[in-house]
């Protein structure tokens, strides 16, 4: 018997919205191949795409039960653990490990203290993972590091908050949105021209990004003399003549 057919048959009941029927079949999956990637990834899909934490927690607490020795289970169960905030269990689950020293355990795990009283481990555990694997964990912990940021924006917490972004920007110089919210956090520092700075480059990469065009247009009103105001969009324009955005705020800039 292929044991692949019954986890595809799965994802087409899935898609019909026949939830039960497909999750009997991705759990049947794990637990017939646990060190299957595959399976295991649809199975936890399944309940976060749901937003259902609880119920991710609890069925990998029952299939590593099972399947004692099996790493993946175990990593999953770090993972849900992770995303849904039991960061001492997250912790706790990683140093229990059959493999304690396996990369994603290590992700987790590091993640999972930037909210305990161990941020700057976990900070220094993420940077390490990043740099030995990047290819497979920047992109990630540069989505990990971001979202702490966040929380620390959110209270206020701004230069926390500008730290990490740095480190998310670091490891993951490609996503501009982590450009983006440090320019955001330099603001509320009053590093305005730092801010203007990298606003303008994330339009001068992107293009098009009506909401970075908002921003830096409200900072130039804010802080900055008509004159730079002009000057500022007349560059973005030059550099980025085809993008529509530009061109709307520097006509705006020298009607003003």
């Amino acid at each position: 018997d292929n044991k692949e057919y019954p986890v595809h048959l799965g994802e087409v009941l899935e898609k019909q919205g026949k939830d039960e029927e497909a999750l009997q079949l991705f759990t049947a999956g794990v637990e017939a191949t646990p060190e299957d990637a595959y399976p295991a990834t649809l199975l936890h899909r399944f309940f976060i795409s749901r937003k259902d934490t609880a119920g991710c927690i609890a069925l990998w607490q029952e299939i590593t039960s099972r399947h004692p020795d099996a790493v993946l289970p175990q990593l999953h169960l770090v993972r849900a653990y992770y995303e849904g905030g039991a960061y001492e269990q997250a912790v706790a689950s990683a140093a229990h490990m059959t493999e304690p020293d396996n990369d994603e355990g290590a992700l987790y795990r590091n993640a999972s203290l930037l909210y305990l009283d161990a941020l700057e481990t976990g900070r220094t555990g993420l940077l390490a993972v990043a740099r030995e694997k990047p290819e497979v964990y920047a992109s990630s912990v540069g989505v990990i590091l971001a979202a702490r940021a966040k929380k620390a924006f959110d209270a206020a917490a701004f230069s926390l908050a500008e730290r990490l972004y740095r480190d998310a920007i670091t490891v993951a110089p490609d996503e501009l949105w982590h450009v983006v919210r440090l320019g955001e956090t330099l603001e509320k520092l009053d590093c305005n021209e730092e801010a203007l700075l990298l606003y303008s480059r994330v339009l001068m990469q992107a293009q098009e990004a009506p909401r970075t065009a908002a921003l830096l247009d409200v900072l130039l009103l804010r802080e900055f003399s008509k004159e730079r105001r002009v000057e500022v969009w007349t560059a973005i324009q030059e550099a980025c003549p085809t993008a529509a955005a530009p061109a709307l705020y520097l006509r705006k800039a020298q009607e003003n």
